[in-house]
């Protein structure tokens, strides 16, 4: 079932909108709108007003509430009309000043239920056994969950995938 809205008009060139467009061509609609509120481009304003269109027709027009199981499945930027300025230059010349927009479409998929989050973080959470506050003594004494403990050894400790946050802030020297 593909969902689908549209902007047009938009007073943007296309060339710049497109560098935000396929930042979040193909992700699923929350990952999506998360990569749009911390992009620092002009374009993620209106593309994140347009997809929370998307996802207002999805819950509204075909019911589906769940706004997990969207994902992007297309997102066109086409040329919009120019507006043809002219601006004063030396020797009474005039230079032309193209105004570009834009026309955005959008258009979103349901897949499949979301994949379950991985297990979080709260393992590493101190933990007070029975053992401990039977002691008495050392009540205090708080005793951390190990890995090898709940099954799971693993020889590296979890290191997450690089957003497209930190790829595109990242520092160039090392």
């Amino acid at each position: 079932m593909h969902i689908t809205a549209e902007l047009n008009y938009l007073r943007m060139a296309p060339r710049k909108v497109r560098v935000v467009a396929d930042a979040i061509r193909g992700k699923r609609v929350p990952e999506a709108e998360r990569t749009l509120r911390f992009l620092a481009r002009r374009a993620s304003g209106p593309l994140a007003k347009l997809l929370k269109s998307a996802i207002a027709n999805a819950k509204h027009n075909f019911q589906i509430n769940d706004v997990a199981t969207l994902r992007v499945r297309e997102i066109r930027v086409d040329q919009g009309p120019t507006l043809k300025r002219t601006q004063p230059r030396a020797m009474g010349r005039a230079f032309r000043i193209h105004k570009k927009s834009s026309h955005i479409r959008i258009v979103l998929e349901t897949t499949g239920p979301a994949p379950e989050r991985k297990r979080s973080r709260k393992a590493d959470i101190a933990v007070v056994t029975e053992q401990t506050r039977e002691a008495g003594g050392d009540a205090d004494r708080i005793e951390k969950p190990s890995r090898e403990r709940e099954g799971k050894i693993s020889e590296r400790p979890n290191v997450p995938a690089p957003t497209l946050a930190r790829r595109i802030f990242r520092r160039k020297s090392i």
